[in-house]
């Protein structure tokens, strides 16, 4: 398959600066932004004839054949390595130490090599355009403002300087917005209750139609599985506009579905100085819903001592039992007609 030098060229300056070896997640990546049409399709062939156009530039390839990925055709390598001279012709452009940077980049003075250097200049040029004074927006909009590529600064923010703490997203005027959570309202009379997260999306559906009728949580919000522990800091959005001070959180019964909230708790106690814990009272209904003789074969896990000691002592014998015995119960054990006890005078702690 043939590309065209123009693909190329795109494809060369989409490459990390900041790699000397590139592995091959890198270099799909930047086809993904050169190429956004080769995204499906013949993606293989297409980024196979870019590694050829960029080894005919001086990109090298590994020599074994063991370094190359052959799970499909063509085999493609697992890692390119810029040429040495690569990266000399471009901090020839540019002299980080006699340049005179923006009083937010002076550090970048102190480095004899200088990767990124046309990203560092973009956003010096910024700084120095009114930037420092710009209201602040998301991360990819001021991206965009910034290079006129709304994603590169996801990539450029994790170069050394930001490790490094020597220039922060602040600076940019910019911060990162997390992955919305679809949630729902509490009826009147629900506010201040808890939050109430939910692993899957057919257990929330149910537990937001029941709590429409109850209140006994003032929002509920979809986890969607292991995403929640990254997107965990869409709470915070929630929390200004349906105000709590405790989180609870209901989801499958293994192991996998408790390190969820066991991982998110520790962030979330961090950055909004709130407590996630397990919702107990609906675990006690998932309990009473589904007798031994119903849980599910599940592989061998051991609950590690950090997490042992965070599940509450009401359930931890419960937790233990199922997950150490090879079974799980999924939380779609739990159906409304199972809540019906804890209907508005329910006796439930959590449901009054």
């Amino acid at each position: 398959m043939k590309v065209t030098k123009a693909a190329i060229d795109r494809f060369e300056q989409a490459l990390s600066l900041d790699k000397h070896r590139i592995p091959i997640e890198l270099l799909w990546d930047a086809m993904a932004k050169a190429l956004p049409e080769q995204i499906a399709g013949d993606s293989r062939q297409t980024l196979h004839a870019l590694i050829t156009g960029i080894e005919l530039r001086g990109f090298s390839l590994p020599k074994t054949k063991k370094l190359f990925d052959h799970t499909a055709q063509p085999p493609l390598p697992k890692w390119v390595q810029q040429p040495e001279k690569a990266n000399d012709d471009k901090i020839l452009l540019l002299e980080p130490k006699t340049y005179l940077w923006a009083r937010e980049l002076t550090f970048l003075a102190d480095g004899r090599r200088l990767p990124n250097y046309q990203q560092w200049q973009m956003l010096d040029n910024w700084l120095k355009s009114g930037g420092r004074n710009a209201p602040i927006v998301a991360v990819r909009e001021r991206s965009f403002e910034i290079f006129n590529d709304e994603k590169l600064l996801d990539e450029f923010s994790k170069t050394q300087p930001f490790k490094q703490g020597r220039i922060e997203l602040s600076v940019l005027r910019c911060v990162i917005t997390p992955e919305p959570l679809a949630w729902e309202k509490g009826p009147s009379g629900s506010e201040s209750k808890p939050c109430l997260v939910v692993e899957n999306s057919a257990t929330w559906r149910t537990l937001s139609l029941w709590n429409r009728d109850n209140g006994a949580y003032s929002s509920v919000v979809y986890g969607g599985g292991n995403k929640f522990s990254q997107t965990w800091q869409g709470l915070e959005l929630i929390r200004e506009i349906a105000p709590f001070d405790l989180i609870l959180y209901f989801g499958d019964v293994d192991y996998d579905g408790l390190m969820i909230p066991f991982r998110a708790a520790r962030n979330i106690h961090e950055s909004l100085d709130v407590s996630l814990i397990l919702d107990i009272e609906l675990y006690e209904v998932l309990r009473c819903a589904v007798p031994k003789n119903r849980w599910c074969k599940n592989q061998q896990r051991t609950i590690n001592d950090d997490l042992l000691n965070w599940l509450p002592a009401k359930l931890k014998d419960w937790l233990v039992e199922v997950i150490s015995n090879h079974f799980r119960i999924p939380q779609e054990g739990l159906q409304r007609k199972h809540m019906v006890p804890f209907n508005k005078k329910g006796s439930g702690s959590n449901f009054k």
